[in-house]
């Protein structure tokens, strides 16, 4: 009788652990669901059509240019936010500065954050940079 007993305890411990329905999720532990940041995605790199003319025209990598014009897009699929907003007509754009032989340029451009998309509007020595963003952007609102 006490081998009977001992068997009916094994039994019932093993029919109590019986899986069930809370039993029926994995014991593996679970990696958390998390979207990818926004920042972890490269922004891409648009070109007016005449700016991309200019970049032919220059070259990539044209030592000229500081920082070169590919240094420039590089940064700017890293991080376009790092260049300051502008205020007044081109409200809505940013510019980033460099030279080409020490002559002060400026790379005028938007962002749609939706598409992750930069958009250069201009690439020309700084007041005239502003003249073409302002007359390029005001035609491009027309369409």
């Amino acid at each position: 009788m006490m081998l009977n007993s001992s068997a009916d305890s094994t039994h019932r411990a093993a029919s109590s652990s019986k899986p069930g329905r809370s039993s029926k999720r994995s014991t593996k532990p679970t990696k958390p669901v998390t979207a990818k940041p926004a920042a972890a995605r490269p922004w891409k790199v648009k070109l007016h059509r005449e700016v991309g003319k200019d970049v032919t025209h220059y070259g990539l990598s044209n030592p000229n240019f500081t920082p070169t014009l590919a240094d420039l897009i590089g940064e700017l699929e890293r991080d376009p936010k790092q260049f300051p907003k502008k205020k007044g007509q081109l409200q809505g754009t940013r510019a980033a500065e460099l030279k080409y032989y020490n002559v002060v340029y400026r790379a005028d451009f938007t962002l749609d954050e939706a598409a992750r998309l930069v958009f250069i509007v201009s690439l020309e020595p700084h007041d005239k940079a502003y003249e073409k963003a302002k007359r390029r952007l005001t035609g491009r609102r027309k369409r």
